[in-house]
């Protein structure tokens, strides 16, 4: 089955596909460091919330 996509679509994936050609990453999730994980966070707000 043929996916359709529409002219936005085809824009984007255009797009994207042109960036990658000249090198770049277009998800450079590797440049931001893990700092916080969302079960501390959680737990954390979980402890602050709690009445005294």
């Amino acid at each position: 089955m043929a996916e359709s996509l529409t002219e936005q679509e085809l824009y984007r994936r255009e797009a994207l596909h042109k960036l990658c050609a000249m090198g770049i990453d277009p998800f450079p999730a590797a440049e931001y460091p893990v700092t916080a994980h969302s079960k501390d966070i959680q737990s954390a707000f979980r402890r602050a919330a709690k009445p005294a």
